[in-house]
């Protein structure tokens, strides 16, 4: 469960959330007119977008009771809308990149998002669930240190490219190492992951 709670960090939902405006105030630097977005609309925009997308997550996870395959289209989403991202910034597009980050809200929002604390309710004890929830604000402070580094280093888009191989590689955990809980009782569902001989 550590490895779930930390891709739903490595999903980039922090690091878009500090840095929206900063990102989009560098780009603008050296950016044609014609594909500038101030830095505070962009922000607006992808606020709105998240609005949007919250709402309409609990109809989604409502429609859709397997969880993985859900989980699963999510990392699929989240790293196309992180690679469209990612090009939109280094070929200085603020529209694209702006589109992306709306297309990027609901890949987040209607998959690991909503299912996230959920599903480690679902399949862990108090205790773990509380180790777990530690985990998971341990890496938001890792990324907080850690972004202004990776942005100084790889520029805005190498950053979002680095975070969309780690979704992409996110796909293969969530497909072999995530068990579906639709349909078990409790007590199956914490048994999940403990180990066979118990």
């Amino acid at each position: 469960m550590m490895g779930f709670t930390s891709l739903i960090q490595m999903s980039t939902v922090n690091v878009i959330n500090m840095y929206c405006n900063r990102i989009f105030t560098v780009m603008n630097v050296d950016i044609p007119e014609e594909n500038k977005v101030l830095a505070n609309t962009a922000t607006q925009i992808f606020g709105w977008a998240g609005f949007g997308a919250v709402i309409i997550s609990p109809f989604i996870q409502k429609r859709f009771k397997n969880r993985i395959p859900v989980l699963k289209a999510g990392q699929v989403a989240i790293t196309l809308s992180l690679l469209g991202l990612a090009s939109s910034i280094q070929m200085k597009n603020g529209l694209m990149a702006v589109l992306f980050l709306i297309l990027w809200n609901p890949a987040y929002q209607w998959s690991i998002a909503s299912i996230h604390w959920v599903y480690i309710g679902d399949v862990s004890s108090d205790v773990q669930f509380g180790f777990i929830s530690g985990i998971h604000y341990s890496n938001a402070v890792y990324l907080s240190w850690t972004t202004e580094y990776m942005m100084a280093a790889w520029g805005a888009h190498g950053m979002f490219f680095f975070f969309a191989a780690i979704n992409f590689i996110g796909f293969f955990f969530v497909t072999f190492c995530m068990k579906e809980t639709n349909g078990l009782s409790d007590k199956q569902k914490k048994a999940l992951y403990l180990p066979a001989a118990q």
